[in-house]
């Protein structure tokens, strides 16, 4: 399985940073058609000292959704498509966890022959006792994919040997004037060579020890 996405969810600010120790403003990668995404999301809030910029925000009890849109990838609330979407996620300390699966109709569907598509992830999170927030919406580009899940992998080329490699291969009835024929023992230390000298008598030399 893929390395884990880890999304540090800024809930104040709504907008993801690099990491629980680094505010720096962070950019989705590519999420790739056919694969299974896993993602682990982690909300913080801002503490206002540069040391620790963040403390981790306990949302554990309540409901996150993450999804992409489709349609022209930006959301224009009339019934946006949804190509990809998560809505059961683990809790794991300081966070949630699941995967995303990018094999999706939709997704395909989205892509269409393009080689690449823009989109939008929105992140929602619904507490226990209270309405959805959307702490999130953030560009994300969706990439095509070279191996698909439906294709096969392409055969080779059949291979046929040569007929001088298949006459190499077989003792023939009728040789051609000066050809021997090589016989090797189990061992494959001795051999014997058969043959038909000029005068009309058998060749038969013992080789020993023989070399291949």
């Amino acid at each position: 399985m893929a390395a884990p996405l880890n999304l540090y969810l800024d809930c104040g600010n709504r907008k993801l940073v690099k990491s629980y120790t680094d505010a720096g403003a962070f950019s989705l990668p590519s999420f790739m058609q056919g694969e299974t995404l896993p993602i682990r999301i982690y909300p913080v809030e801002a503490t206002g000292t540069i040391s620790s910029p963040f403390s981790y925000t306990d949302l554990h009890g309540g409901t996150v959704k993450l999804a992409l849109c489709g349609g022209s990838g930006t959301p224009t609330g009339a019934s946006d498509t949804i190509i990809a979407a998560q809505y059961t996620w683990s809790e794991i300390t300081n966070g949630f966890s699941a995967d995303l699966n990018m094999n999706t109709d939709e997704v395909t569907a989205f892509i269409g022959t393009a080689s690449s598509k823009g989109s939008t992830l929105e992140i929602e999170y619904t507490p226990a006792a209270g309405s959805p927030i959307k702490y999130l919406q953030q560009s994300v580009t969706v990439k095509a994919a070279v191996i698909d899940v439906a294709s096969v992998t392409p055969a080779p080329n059949p291979s046929y040997p040569t007929r001088a490699e298949v006459t190499a291969g077989f003792v023939k009835f009728i040789g051609l004037p000066g050809e021997t024929v090589t016989l090797v023992s189990p061992d494959g230390s001795k051999a014997v060579i058969f043959g038909c000298r000029d005068d009309g008598t058998v060749q038969m030399d013992v080789i020993d020890p023989y070399v291949a």
